[in-house]
Order: C-alpha cells, then sequence, then structure tokens
C-alpha cells in the first residue's frame, strides 16, 4: 500500500479508496486483493512516467493473474518490463531490441492506433490501452502476434497477448475498479454479521469475563495474604521451641478436650 500510495495517489482520493479498488477486484476476479497488491509493488514507480492510472494498472495486473493463475510477482515484473520499455520510449532511447519511438508509432499506426499526441508526444498508456484493446480483435493472429512483440518485447509479449485477448474482461474489472468505492466497509460489515465473526465476539466476551475473573492484583493480594499468615505460624512455632514446642502444645490441647 505505500508503493500504491507514494507513486498513484495525488491528493484526490483516500488510502481506503486504493483498497477499495484491490478488494473489489480481488472479491471479482480469480485473483485476491493481496496478490493485486503484491503486484502493484512490482511496477507502481513506473505508473507515473508512463500515464498509466491506479485504476488502469490494478485492472490489468488482476486480468491477467486471474487469467492466467501465474503468480502476482511473474505477472507484476512482466508489466514493470512493460512498462519500462513505454517509460524508455517518452525518453527517447532505442530499446534492447532496437524499438525506438518511430518504429513503435509505425507499427500501431498500421493497425489504425495512433500512440502519438498533437504536438508529437507519445499518448498516455491508459490511451494506448484504450484504442488497441477496441482494435485487437480485428487483428489476425500473426499481426497480433508481431504487434504485441513489437509494444511488449520478446520475453513479455505473451502476458500483453493475454490482456488483449481479454480485453472485455479487462473493461469489467476497469468498471469495478471505479466503482469500488465503499468496498472494504460493505465486506466488514457483511462479514461483522456473519457466524464466523459471532463466534469471535462471544470468545472475546468468555475471555475478558475470564481475564476479569482471574486478575493478577487479586491473586497477588491473596497470596501477600497467606505469606502473613503463614509467615506468623512460623514466628508461633519458633516462640514455643520448634516442633518439641508444638507436640507438647498439641497433647495439652489434646489432654484438655479429651480429659473425660
Amino acid at each position: 500500500m505505500t508503493a500504491v500510495w507514494n507513486n498513484f495517489a495525488d491528493g484526490s482520493k483516500t488510502l481506503e479508496y486504493y483498497a477499495d479498488v484491490m478488494t473489489a477486484l480481488g472479491a471479482a476476479t480469480a485473483s485476491s486483493s493481496s496478490e493485486i497488491a503484491q503486484g502493484l509493488q512490482k511496477f507502481a514507480s513506473i505508473g507515473e512516467t508512463v500515464g498509466l492510472s491506479y485504476e488502469y494498472a490494478a485492472s490489468a495486473l488482476a486480468t491477467i493473474t486471474a487469467t492466467t493463475r501465474e503468480s502476482a510477482d511473474t505477472v507484476g515484473n512482466a508489466l514493470k518490463t512493460l512498462f519500462a520499455r513505454i517509460q524508455g520510449l517518452k525518453l527517447g532511447d532505442t530499446l534492447e531490441d532496437g524499438v525506438d519511438l518511430n518504429k513503435y508509432s509505425e507499427a500501431l499506426s498500421k493497425v489504425g492506433v495512433n500512440v502519438l499526441d498533437a504536438n508529437g508526444q507519445l499518448k498516455d498508456m491508459d490511451n494506448i490501452l484504450d484504442e488497441l484493446g477496441a482494435k485487437w480483435q480485428e487483428l489476425g493472429r500473426e499481426q497480433q502476434t508481431a504487434l504485441a512483440q513489437t509494444v511488449a518485447g520478446v520475453r513479455q509479449y505473451a502476458q500483453f497477448m493475454t490482456l488483449m485477448n481479454n480485453w472485455d474482461f479487462m473493461k469489467e474489472n476497469l468498471n469495478t475498479s471505479y466503482n469500488a468505492e465503499g468496498t472494504l466497509q460493505k465486506q466488514a460489515d457483511t462479514y461483522a454479521q456473519s457466524w464466523e465473526a459471532a463466534q469471535k465476539r462471544v470468545k472475546a466476551a468468555a475471555q475478558a469475563i475470564y481475564k476479569d475473573l482471574l486478575d493478577d492484583k487479586f491473586f497477588v493480594s491473596l497470596l501477600n495474604g497467606f505469606e502473613k499468615v503463614l509467615t506468623g505460624v512460623d514466628g508461633f512455632i519458633k516462640s514455643i521451641g520448634g516442633l518439641q514446642g508444638v507436640l507438647a502444645t498439641a497433647g495439652t490441647l489434646i489432654f484438655t478436650v479429651f480429659e473425660k
């Protein structure tokens, strides 16, 4: 959550909102909120540079994780490399496979996707994904593979193709993200009404009673009282001469009681 807050927060949302999105996506897909949080940590730092919103980042991660059931670390690292390529292109770098901004732009323009704005700058990743997702199903398999390798690189193109091939699912997840506010509280309220929660409340109440009954101060006072009594008995025994005195005193008492 710290990584998410530091890299996606702009002051317009509360920390609870970011948790709401993870919780809602975890409940709506075969992934989980913990997986989403773990995966986001891998590439959150790149989000702002490439124009990737929190909702798109979380939804893309949930879409790929739920579809492939790859680990959150694997998917998160794949998206990190994918978006790092976009970051490099925005900074004017030529990537390790020879792709530069012109080649990237030309590859996408051939399929009707304009990735440059009016000033010739790379658009935000949210917009690129939207435009590409809308065109993806119109492409042949070979076109899709070639384009995915240009956009994502040879090592990460499989995850990118999974995202594009499941773009309808991605849009559902985006809708879930945009309407996620309050999800965490709703789940907490639902849990509070559950049998498990009721059991835990009863157990907590019983433990409180047990703790109150077995109050440490009470037992300390009780033991201190026993100590004083025993100290007094010890002093009495010493005063009458130890065991010999005790036997003599006991004998006297016995004869007094049973003398008749």
